[in-house]
C-alpha cells in the first residue's frame, strides 16, 4: 500500500495542492457564517484549556463535535489566531485525502492512473474550495477517505479478502486503520461517519454475493476501537454537558437536520447530482460511460475490476443517497464523496489515454472527451449573458472566467483533434491552477470587501470610543455578525426589533445597519449620537434617551 511513490509524481502532487490549497490560503477574510463562528470556538478553547466542551463567547457550542476545533487550535498554537491557522486544518485534511487517491488508483492500474485521479481531486471546485474553508467537512471527509481507502486494501491489496482465505498482519493493520478512521470522522461531524462506510459495505458485500467476509472483519474487535477512539471526548462531553449535549448535538443537529427544514436548507431531488456535476465540471461527463460501463455484463461481479468499479460506485452513492433523502441538504454534505467521483474519472482518463494515438480514431459524436471540451467552450461563451443572475460578488471577475473557459476548451478541442490526449489532460489541471493563481492575486481583495467582515472590524476599532462599547447589528446578513465577532473578539448581537437592544445605561452602543435604515421609525427608547457609512453599512453610535 505505501511503496514509496515516485519523486516526479511526489513533486508534482506537491506543486499543484500548493497552488490549489495553500497560496493565499489566509488573503481572504473569513466569509459566511461558519467559517468565523468555527474560528471563534477554536480560538476559546485554546484560550481556555478546555478541550472538552466547545464554547463561542462562553456558551457551550454543541452543534458539530470537537475534531476540528482541535486541530485548529493545535494550528492557531503554532501560527496564531489567523485566518490561515483557521482554514490550515481543511488544506492538510485535503492533502491526506489526495494521497489515498494516489494510493487507490495506483493500486488499479498503477501510477499513471493514481496521478491523474488524484490531481483531477485536487482541481476540482467542490474540492479545493472547501480545502480553503475553515470548516468541519474537510476534516470529516479525509477521515472518511481515510476509512474507504483501508477497505479498499483490504477487499483488493495484494493479499486482500478477495483473494485470501486467511488473515494477514497487514490486513490487521488495514482493519486497525478502518475502524479508528471510522471513530475519527465520528469525531469530526458525527454518526454519519460511521454509517456511511459500514453501509456501503454491507451493500457492497450483498451485491457481490460475498456475505461470508463479514466476520472477517472482526466485528467485536473493531466496536472495541471504535470505543477507544470516540468514547472519550462523547462521555466526558455528556458529562460535562448533561442532556443538553445529547439534545443540542444529536437531536437537533442531526435527527432533526435530517428528517426537518428546521435549518431552512430545502433543496429539489436533484440537488446532489448536480453538485456533482459543477463540483467536478467538466470531467463529470467522465462519470456517464463509467456508469455504462459498470452494468455491461450481468455477472461481472465476480471479476477483481468490476468489484473494484462496484466498490467505487457504492462509495459515491452512499452518501449522495442517503443525503438525498435529508429535508436539509448543503454542498458540503457531498464532499466525502469527492475522492470516489475522481477515482471513476481518472480511470476513464486512463484509458482514454492507453487507446493507441496511432489506431482508428472513435467517432467524435460518441466520444465524451469531445464532448467535455465542447462544454467549457460553451460555458465560457455563454457566462457573460447569464453573470448577472449568479449573483458574484465581483462582476469584473465574469469576463476573465469566460475567456478562460472558452480558451481552454479551445486549446483541448485542438489538443483532441491531434491526438495529443496527454497533453489534452494537461492543459484542463493548468487552467484550474491558473484560475486559482489568479484568483488568489487579483481577486481576493475586492471578494473580501464584499463578503468578509475584516475590514469593517478594522475600521470601527479606529472608531473613538469603541473598545469594548456593545454592538448590534440589524437588517443585513447574519454573516456580518458572525464575521465581527471573530475579528472583534466580542460577540455582536443580532436583533430584530429595539425590544432587543439591551446595554448598560450610561453607555454608547454600536448599531451595524444598512445604509438606508431609517432610525425615527425603529428607536423610541434610544437616539443616536452619530452615524457614518463604511463599505456599504450603516454604522450608528446610539444612548438610551433621558428618563
Amino acid at each position: 500500500m505505501f511503496r514509496r511513490i515516485q519523486p516526479s509524481h511526489l513533486l508534482l502532487i506537491l506543486g499543484f495542492v500548493w497552488v490549489q490549497f495553500f497560496l493565499s490560503l489566509g488573503g481572504l477574510g473569513l466569509v459566511g457564517p461558519d467559517e468565523p463562528r468555527y474560528a471563534q470556538v477554536a480560538r476559546e478553547m485554546l484560550a481556555s484549556g478546555d478541550f472538552v466542551t466547545p464554547r463561542y463567547f462562553g456558551d457551550p457550542w454543541l452543534e458539530k463535535p470537537v475534531l476540528y476545533y482541535w486541530a485548529a487550535s493545535a494550528t492557531y498554537w503554532f501560527f496564531g489566531v489567523t485566518e490561515f491557522g483557521a482554514r490550515l486544518p481543511s488544506a492538510l485534511a485535503a492533502v491526506l485525502g489526495v494521497f489515498c487517491v494516489y494510493l487507490v488508483g495506483r493500486q488499479r492500474e498503477g501510477s499513471l492512473e493514481g496521478l491523474f485521479s488524484c490531481l483531477i481531486l485536487a482541481a476540482s471546485i467542490l474540492y479545493f474550495s472547501l480545502a480553503r474553508a475553515a470548516s468541519t467537512d474537510m476534516v470529516f471527509s479525509a477521515a472518511m477517505a481515510v476509512a474507504w481507502t483501508a477497505l479498499f486494501f483490504l477487499l483488493f491489496g495484494e493479499k486482500g479478502l478477495w483473494r485470501e482465505r486467511s488473515a494477514s498482519g497487514s490486513q490487521r493493520g488495514l482493519l486497525l486503520v478502518f475502524y479508528a478512521f471510522l471513530g475519527l470522522a465520528t469525531l469530526a461531524k458525527g454518526p454519519a461517519g460511521l454509517v456511511l462506510p459500514l453501509v456501503s459495505l454491507a451493500v457492497f458485500l450483498g451485491v457481490t454475493g460475498r456475505m461470508e467476509l463479514a466476520a472477517r472483519f472482526r466485528p467485536v474487535a473493531g466496536v472495541l476501537v471504535l470505543l477507544a477512539v470516540v468514547l472519550p471526548w462523547y462521555g466526558l462531553c455528556t458529562l460535562a454537558n448533561g442532556w443538553g449535549f445529547v439534545e443540542e448535538f444529536l437531536i437537533r443537529h442531526n435527527l432533526e437536520r435530517f428528517f426537518t427544514d428546521r435549518y431552512e436548507h430545502p433543496q429539489p431531488f436533484w440537488f446532489f447530482p448536480a453538485v456533482v456535476m459543477i463540483g467536478f465540471f467538466p470531467w463529470s461527463l467522465q462519470l456517464i460511460p463509467s456508469a455504462r460501463g459498470l452494468f455491461r455484463h450481468g455477472d461481472r461481479w465476480r471479476s477483481l475490476a468490476a468489484a473494484q468499479d462496484l466498490f467505487l460506485w457504492l462509495w459515491l452513492l452512499t452518501p449522495l443517497v442517503v443525503f438525498s433523502l435529508s429535508r436539509s441538504k448543503l454542498p458540503g454534505y457531498l464532499l466525502p464523496t469527492a475522492p470516489a467521483i475522481a477515482l471513476l474519472i481518472g480511470h476513464q482518463v486512463r484509458l482514454w489515454l492507453k487507446r493507441d494515438p496511432g489506431g482508428a480514431r472513435p467517432p467524435w459524436f460518441k466520444d465524451f472527451f469531445f464532448y467535455q471540451a465542447l462544454c467549457l467552450v460553451v460555458t465560457g461563451l455563454a457566462l457573460p449573458y447569464y453573470a448577472t443572475r449568479l449573483n458574484l460578488p465581483v462582476e469584473s471577475l465574469a469576463g476573465a472566467a469566460s475567456g478562460l473557459l472558452a480558451g481552454t476548451g479551445l486549446l483541448a478541442l485542438l489538443f483532441y483533434w491531434r491526438r495529443r490526449r496527454t497533453a489534452s489532460v494537461a492543459c484542463y489541471l493548468a487552467a484550474v491552477a491558473l484560475a486559482v493563481i489568479l484568483v488568489t492575486g487579483g481577486v481576493f481583495a475586492q471578494v473580501d470587501a464584499a463578503e468578509s467582515s475584516r475590514l469593517l472590524a478594522t475600521y470601527l476599532q479606529e472608531e473613538e470610543g469603541f473598545r469594548d462599547q456593545p454592538l448590534f447589528v440589524y437588517g443585513i446578513s447574519r454573516n456580518v455578525a458572525y464575521g465581527l465577532g471573530f475579528y472583534l473578539n466580542s460577540p455582536a448581537r443580532i436583533v430584530y426589533s429595539e425590544g432587543d437592544v439591551h446595554y448598560p445605561r450610561g453607555r454608547e452602543a454600536f448599531f451595524v445597519t444598512s445604509p438606508d435604515f431609517e432610525s425615527e421609525g425603529f428607536f423610541a427608547r434610544n437616539q443616536v449620537e452619530g452615524r457614518t457609512e463604511y463599505q456599504s453599512r450603516g454604522i450608528l453610535r446610539i444612548r438610551h434617551k433621558p428618563e
